[in-house]
């Protein structure tokens, strides 16, 4: 098991990222659950799993 911090380059949003290297996944993507930017693609050949752990604040103009 692989733990990883990973933060979206376009609002900051935190992430916990868990990668299970003896598990077999599913092919796709994972979008910022703030933003909706790709964060990652993957093929499927590891279980990958985000788990979001800082919301960035939201300014109002």
């Amino acid at each position: 098991m692989k733990k990883t911090d990973i933060q979206c380059p376009d609002c900051a949003a935190a992430y916990q990222r868990i990668e299970l290297v003896s598990r077999r996944g599913q092919p796709g993507a994972y979008r910022c659950k703030v933003c909706n930017r790709v964060l990652e693609t993957f093929d499927g050949a590891t279980e990958i799993v985000y788990r979001l752990t800082v919301v960035p604040e939201k300014t109002f103009a």
